[in-house]
């Protein structure tokens, strides 16, 4: 990437930092988080660990997102057009990279509501009912199996993040 100062140079940087952010955020979940978890907490434990680690996702993970995604918006609408013309991959312009950059990154929402949604829901129900004390639907196999299906569907947003990161990158050679 090349700068001049400018307000747009700003955007350019902050969409690429925030996506970096938000890839680098949503791999240690699945890299490094999980993975001690399940060596050092029995199942009901992971369920709650889980679920407060769910909700600090929940509440740090879209504000982040929305603001890339808008800025990388921003920056398609307000780049030179012989900018954004220019050929980065063969006849690709960088015009097309950034506008599938800002779709890619847009992705994860209404994947993780219309994927991920029901499945957050039995968690979270799981989670109710090992509160109360009902063992037998907030612990053990299932919990697991629910926790590991999030997990692998955790993967895809982590793929499709590091997907608009990379294409991201190639825009700014």
């Amino acid at each position: 990437m090349t700068f001049s100062n400018t307000p747009l140079d700003f955007a350019r940087a902050a969409g690429a930092v925030g996506l970096g952010i938000t890839s680098g955020l949503v791999l240690a979940f699945p890299i490094f988080i999980m993975p001690a978890l399940a060596k050092i907490l029995q199942p009901a434990e992971r369920l709650r660990a889980w679920s407060k680690l769910y909700d600090v996702g929940k509440a740090i993970m879209p504000p982040i997102s929305a603001a890339a995604t808008t800025i990388l918006i921003y920056s398609l609408f307000s780049l030179p057009v012989d900018s954004l013309e220019r050929e980065v991959l063969g006849s690709v312009t960088r015009s097309t990279l950034l506008k599938i950059t800002a779709f890619i990154a847009a992705s994860p929402v209404p994947f993780t509501l219309l994927v991920m949604a029901p499945g957050i829901t039995q968690l979270k129900k799981a989670e109710v009912a090992d509160v109360k004390g009902d063992k037998a639907s907030g612990s053990g196999a299932r919990t697991d199996a629910l926790i590991d299906k999030w997990s692998a569907q955790h993967n895809v947003r982590c793929l499709i993040y590091s997907i608009a990161f990379s294409v991201l990158w190639l825009i700014s050679l």
